[in-house]
């Protein structure tokens, strides 16, 4: 669907309904096998763009129970489904049937019913009653079990996309995370959709009744029904084809209806601002994309995941102006070219350096004896027959594992030519490692670091770094300056048996737990308030809030007071410094929403 709404892109891909009485060709069954490896999707996703996915139990459970729920809605009355109609100022919603905008100004209005899920905060519209929680319920249960299948798809493109984990640095599309859920209903007349693919990485189809149709080599193929919730149709989307450069095709399929269904459509976007472009392969796809794009907003700019979408949407609003009048557009941008961010409709990061910032890796034969007692952990690793070890600092786990409660996205930037191989061997000690996206920058030089490069700017975003200047100048405002870990030095202090030295051990033994705390409030929703005398005026653009904080070491607290508390006019004042603590109040962040569309 390309319906516009203020707070967040919802794109679609090009989907413009087919009057029943235009002929197409019939189209062969397929009867390929579900799979769940991520061997075997990769090899799908590169030969022909789908797949069946194989799905767990639990995910069985859960999309039957979110079945059930959408049909209880699509069935109840149209004034109490109106209640929960889409609104300008709130996410997602219902959309009746005749909103859905064409593609093809030829085409007849669809007769599509929708109702959905951009966000799992406080501005997602959902419906009242009983009915209304139940549809709540089973739509975030769902969410919570997908990610598993999600990552199936993400590890299955990382193989695509780095065949070799040596010094490999994983493209955005990796980082594809759930952007909207849609419960769609198709009517047997006026329920079909035209051939398209998706603006994004990859999506989720969910159907009981067969309906859906692939197009692979020029041949259509009906994919096969899960009655029983057993597999989904994996599709791979236009984002996924660009950055691969064309190694994975991009989905081209539609839908024919032959009897009333119902379908459960979950897309996974890249983040708003990632580049699309590829670094190896086919350009044209994406150079045709940008060209496009370029067009529409009068400006030329890489295609991000953000304009792709919004210039496909825009342009299909322009296709029908009945469809458009019945639908809230997005309000155009201050000036051509790309959209400002949105700041809830994309997930917020934490980058994270390796070396003297959260490990120290030495040889295995260099790591001294006290290093069991100075660290979280002692983890070895063999390259090459070389066996190393890390020291993790303490706290390590538990910040990580906060973070990603707190809904926060974890990447790791490393001059270290092991980085993944450190990832590796941590994720085996502990899952909360597991599949954190490595960038290794090969160069050791100042500013060799950057943000935008590395497809990780976001509206809100913390850098935990040893060293300051190894960030580009406009990225060092995010820096949190870590105090530098070195084992060997604290064990050289732990030796020494001095007051002095052992102040700097105890404040190195406590130093990520003092600023947990600050660093995880830095990721708080922000509140905003209504009544403001400074909210812009009605029929204005609004402005996205300006950055709550950054973590440089001028403006963070925590950052102000450790230091204190390691000057030499207070040695010992590390048990003394009072930290800024904010606890945790339990807000759940928002998924990321900037992007989502329709489909199958």
């Amino acid at each position: 669907m390309g319906r516009g709404c203020p707070n967040a892109l919802r794109g679609s891909c090009a989907t413009a309904s087919i009057g029943h009485g235009l002929q197409m060709a019939a189209a062969d069954a397929d009867d390929a096998s579900p799979c769940r490896s991520s061997a075997a999707v990769a090899a799908a996703l590169r030969t022909r763009g789908y797949c069946y996915l194989q799905l767990s139990s639990a995910e069985r459970r859960a999309t039957k129970k979110l079945f059930d729920a959408a049909a209880a809605f699509h069935d109840a009355d149209e004034g109490w489904k109106a209640l929960a109609q889409h609104q300008p100022t709130k996410r997602g919603g219902y959309y009746k049937a005749g909103e859905e905008p064409t593609y093809d100004q030829s085409d007849p209005v669809s007769g599509v019913e929708d109702f959905s899920v951009v966000s799992t905060g406080d501005d997602q519209i959902w419906p009242e009653g009983e009915r209304g929680d139940a549809l709540q319920d089973a739509a975030l249960s769902y969410l919570d079990v997908a990610d598993a299948a999600g990552q199936v798809v993400r590890d299955a493109l990382g193989s695509v996309l780095a065949p070799t984990k040596k010094r490999r640095r994983r493209a955005e599309a990796l980082e594809a995370t759930p952007s909207m859920l849609r419960l769609l209903r198709y009517p047997v007349a006026g329920g079909d959709l035209s051939a398209h693919s998706d603006f994004e990485c990859f999506t989720f189809v969910h159907q009981r009744v067969a309906g859906l149709e692939v197009q692979v080599d020029g041949v259509w193929r009906r994919l096969a029904a899960s009655a029983d919730d057993s597999h989904c149709v994996l599709l791979a989307g236009d984002a996924v084809e660009y950055v691969s450069g064309g190694a994975v095709r991009a989905a081209r399929h539609r839908v024919r209806s032959s009897a009333p269904r119902d379908s459960i459509v979950l897309f996974h976007a890249a983040a708003d601002d990632a580049v699309l472009e590829p670094r190896a392969g086919d350009r044209s796809a994406y150079d045709a994309a940008r060209r496009a794009a370029d067009e529409h907003f009068g400006s030329a700019a890489p295609l991000t995941q953000r304009r792709h979408v919004r210039c496909r949407v825009e342009r299909a609003e322009k296709n029908n102006s009945k469809a458009i009048s019945t639908v809230p557009t997005v309000s155009p941008p201050a000036a051509m070219g790309d959209p400002p961010t949105t700041p809830s409709g994309e997930r917020p990061i934490a980058a994270f350096d390796l070396d003297h910032t959260i490990l120290h890796m030495l040889a295995a034969n260099h790591v001294p004896d006290e290093a069991k007692e100075l660290s979280e952990d002692v983890v070895t690793f063999e390259v090459n027959d070389v066996e190393y070890a890390i020291s993790v600092r303490v706290g390590t786990t538990a910040l990580f594992e906060a973070l990603r409660k707190k809904g926060v996205d974890i990447a790791v930037v490393t001059c270290n030519l092991m980085g993944d191989e450190i990832l590796t061997a941590l994720g085996e000690r502990c899952d909360v490692f597991e599949d954190v996206p490595v960038h290794v920058i090969e160069s050791r030089e100042k500013g060799a670091k950057c943000l935008k490069t590395l497809g990780l700017k976001r509206s809100k975003v913390v850098i935990f770094d040893d060293s300051l200047n190894a960030w580009v100048p406009e990225d060092q405002e995010f820096v949190f300056e870590a105090l530098r870990y070195d084992v060997q030095a604290l064990a050289g202090f732990l030796n020494e048996d001095t007051d002095e030295g052992d102040a700097k051990v105890d404040t190195e033994l406590g130093y990520l737990t003092s600023i947990r705390e600050s660093l995880l409030s830095f990721f708080d929703v922000a509140k905003i308030d209504f009544d403001d005398d400074a909210a812009s005026d009605a029929g204005s653009e609004a402005q996205a809030p300006r950055r709550s904080a950054s973590f440089s070491l001028e403006q963070s607290p925590a950052q102000r007071d450790l230091k204190r508390a390691l000057s030499a006019e207070d040695p010992g004042g590390a048990k003394k410094a009072k930290i800024q603590s904010l606890s945790d109040n339990n807000v759940t962040l928002n998924k990321p929403v900037a992007v989502g569309q329709d489909s199958s």
